[in-house]
């Protein structure tokens, strides 16, 4: 990745963004992985630690996927925008926004693509949404049952509190009746359809560690990585 990399180290190189990704989806595996050796799997933690895992690796090979450079560095760019725009969102709600530093950031990322021939008549804009990312790896990746998408969908689910997501997916059985005489019910965990998430999921992963590998390996008569130096001076801090 030594030409994404040089195109995009004023700010945040591609390779560090990679790298996230990887290690986010690796440890929210991780952790589900100890929850099934020890046999102490919870009703509901799995399915929001496969979604955050599924999902930090879709974004990676979305990123990675375009085979020209320019595209993927513009990807790159409009990522990094937009999660700029979603601090701005929280930092505005309670009180502690700094536009000085949105500002930069626009102009950090604007400067790095306009080093770019083949970018200069683009902008710097929010990346399209996560369905439309999965839309797109789920191309990319060979998964059994079900596709990335429909991982991340049922994973959301549960993780927002939709009962019937929840009840789709774990076993309830009935452990009796309240005062009114009616039913309750308990949500368990199911390890039959808990495979069926964690199968996916560990798909998506090999399949960003192996597009990561194969674009970093050397190639034939390509010189050392060189950091670019440059891009607007940064934002003055206010005195609040």
């Amino acid at each position: 990745m030594a030409e994404d990399n040089a195109a995009t180290a004023v700010f945040r190189s591609t390779s560090d963004e990679i790298n996230y990704l990887l290690s986010s989806a690796f440890d929210h595996l991780n952790v589900v992985r100890d929850f099934v050796e020890r046999l102490n799997i919870p009703s509901f933690a799995s399915y929001t630690l496969i979604r955050s895992a599924i999902e930090s690796s879709a974004y990676g090979l979305w990123l990675l996927e375009p085979k020209s450079t320019d595209k993927r560095v513009m990807r790159l760019l409009d990522l990094q925008w937009d999660r700029r725009v979603l601090v701005d969102t929280h930092t505005k709600a309670v009180g502690t926004h700094t536009p000085e530093n949105t500002a930069w950031m626009k102009a950090m990322l604007t400067y790095i693509k306009d080093q770019r021939p083949g970018l200069v008549a683009d902008r710097v804009k929010r990346p399209p949404t996560t369905t439309h990312i999965f839309l797109e790896t789920d191309e990319l990746v060979v998964t059994e049952g079900m596709n990335g998408l429909g991982v991340w969908r049922s994973c959301s689910g549960v993780t927002h509190g939709n009962q019937q997501f929840a009840s789709g997916l774990m076993m309830t059985p009935r452990t009796g009746t309240n005062v009114y005489g009616q039913p309750i019910w308990v949500h368990q965990s199911s390890l039959s359809a808990l495979s069926m998430m964690l199968g996916p999921a560990v798909a998506y992963l090999l399949a960003l560690v192996a597009r990561a590998r194969a674009m970093s390996q050397p190639r034939s008569g390509s010189g050392p990585f060189i950091q670019v130096a440059g891009g607007p001076p940064s934002p003055k801090r206010s005195e609040n």
